[in-house]
């Protein structure tokens, strides 16, 4: 990450987050992932990404993903809901 590559592994945001840089590990998905990253959403979403989904950050990530478009389609999952601004907290 050092020598600023412009895409990075996928599975360096999962690191990021389990080391305590939450906000940095979804800035990292967000802009410097080249494909969809199946393995930090599944721990985005699992009971250790609570931190991540608390963060102030989150709602914009989401809406980069593409998720609350979606969501807004389909429904959203379980744990997620809508809030009065139109963004979406997961718990």
């Amino acid at each position: 990450m050092a020598s600023g590559p412009e895409f990075l592994p996928g599975i360096v945001p999962m690191w990021l987050a389990q080391i305590g840089q939450e906000a940095r590990a979804m800035e990292i998905d967000r802009t410097r992932s080249e494909v969809d990253n199946s393995d930090f959403m599944v721990y985005l979403f699992s009971p250790d990404g609570k931190s991540l989904r608390a963060l102030p950050e989150f709602p914009a990530y989401m809406r980069a993903k593409g998720f609350p478009a979606l969501w807004d389609k389909c429904g959203a999952p379980d744990m997620c809901r809508k809030d009065a601004a139109g963004d979406y907290r997961c718990d």
